[in-house]
């Protein structure tokens, strides 16, 4: 249903219910693995970032010393 159509049995208001169930408790699940694949990015970007400022500063360190 698309929400123009109007459930005119009890079987149709079941349909309904269970679909909108269905669809509201669903992107719990997808939200909980989105969450863990954000916190994987946001270490592996966490690394990242560390590796290129240790990089940056170890340069710098090795181009100041005689």
């Amino acid at each position: 249903m698309n929400g123009e159509d109007i459930p005119t049995s009890d079987h149709d208001r079941l349909v309904e219910i269970h679909t909108m169930l269905r669809e509201h408790l669903a992107p719990k699940v997808l939200d909980h693995e989105s969450r863990i694949r954000r916190l994987e990015r946001a270490i592996w970007i966490a690394a990242g970032v560390a590796a290129a400022v240790g990089s940056a500063v170890g340069n710098a360190f090795a181009g100041g010393i005689p």
